[in-house]
Protein backbone atom coordinates (compact mmCIF):
# COMPACT_ATOMS: atom_id res chain seq x y z
CA UNK A 1 0.00 0.00 0.00
CA UNK A 2 2.94 2.33 0.50
CA UNK A 3 4.74 1.65 -2.77
CA UNK A 4 7.55 -0.67 -3.70
CA UNK A 5 11.07 -0.87 -5.12
CA UNK A 6 11.63 -3.57 -7.72
CA UNK A 7 14.45 -4.84 -9.89
CA UNK A 8 13.09 -6.44 -13.05
CA UNK A 9 14.89 -8.13 -15.94
CA UNK A 10 14.55 -6.39 -19.30
CA UNK A 11 14.09 -8.32 -22.53
CA UNK A 12 17.74 -7.67 -23.41
CA UNK A 13 19.04 -8.93 -20.05
CA UNK A 14 19.56 -5.62 -18.23
CA UNK A 15 18.22 -5.02 -14.73
CA UNK A 16 15.61 -2.27 -14.58
CA UNK A 17 15.18 -0.63 -11.18
CA UNK A 18 11.70 0.72 -10.57
CA UNK A 19 10.43 2.76 -7.63
CA UNK A 20 6.66 3.07 -7.34
CA UNK A 21 5.39 5.55 -4.79
CA UNK A 22 1.70 5.14 -5.67
CA UNK A 23 -0.71 3.19 -3.53
CA UNK A 24 -0.65 -0.26 -5.08
CA UNK A 25 -4.06 -1.90 -5.18
CA UNK A 26 -5.65 -4.91 -6.90
CA UNK A 27 -5.36 -4.57 -10.69
CA UNK A 28 -2.82 -1.71 -10.40
CA UNK A 29 -0.57 -1.35 -13.48
CA UNK A 30 2.64 0.65 -13.87
CA UNK A 31 4.05 1.60 -17.28
CA UNK A 32 7.77 1.82 -18.06
CA UNK A 33 8.09 3.65 -21.40
CA UNK A 34 10.44 2.19 -23.99
CA UNK A 35 11.28 -1.05 -22.15
CA UNK A 36 8.75 -3.41 -23.76
CA UNK A 37 8.69 -5.51 -26.91
CA UNK A 38 10.29 -4.21 -30.12
CA UNK A 39 7.72 -2.61 -32.42
CA UNK A 40 6.92 -4.81 -35.44
CA UNK A 41 6.94 -1.90 -37.88
CA UNK A 42 10.19 -0.49 -36.45
CA UNK A 43 12.22 -3.10 -34.48
CA UNK A 44 14.78 -0.50 -33.42
CA UNK A 45 12.09 1.07 -31.21
CA UNK A 46 10.49 -0.56 -28.19
CA UNK A 47 7.00 -0.34 -26.80
CA UNK A 48 6.16 0.07 -23.14
CA UNK A 49 6.67 -2.49 -20.39
CA UNK A 50 3.54 -2.84 -18.28
CA UNK A 51 3.82 -4.24 -14.77
CA UNK A 52 0.52 -5.56 -13.42
CA UNK A 53 0.10 -6.37 -9.74
CA UNK A 54 -2.04 -9.17 -8.39
CA UNK A 55 -2.64 -8.06 -4.80
CA UNK A 56 -4.37 -10.33 -2.32
CA UNK A 57 -5.68 -8.86 0.89
CA UNK A 58 -6.02 -11.02 4.01
CA UNK A 59 -9.47 -12.46 4.63
CA UNK A 60 -8.96 -12.92 8.39
CA UNK A 61 -7.28 -10.65 10.92
CA UNK A 62 -6.70 -11.28 14.60
CA UNK A 63 -7.62 -8.54 17.09
CA UNK A 64 -4.09 -7.07 17.22
CA UNK A 65 -3.86 -6.91 13.41
CA UNK A 66 -7.32 -5.34 13.20
CA UNK A 67 -6.33 -2.62 15.69
CA UNK A 68 -3.09 -1.93 13.82
CA UNK A 69 -5.02 -1.55 10.56
CA UNK A 70 -7.47 0.87 12.20
CA UNK A 71 -4.59 2.99 13.52
CA UNK A 72 -3.06 3.23 10.04
CA UNK A 73 -6.23 4.79 8.67
CA UNK A 74 -7.59 6.80 11.59
CA UNK A 75 -6.29 10.16 10.27
CA UNK A 76 -7.55 9.71 6.71
CA UNK A 77 -10.64 11.42 5.39
CA UNK A 78 -12.13 8.13 4.20
CA UNK A 79 -11.69 5.97 7.28
CA UNK A 80 -14.75 4.47 8.89
CA UNK A 81 -15.29 3.25 12.41
CA UNK A 82 -16.47 -0.35 12.52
Amino acid sequence: MTGVKLTLPSLDGRDIRVTIRDVIHPQYAHVIPGEGMPLSRNPSQKGNMIIKFNIRFPVDLNDAQREQAKKMFENTNWSQTA
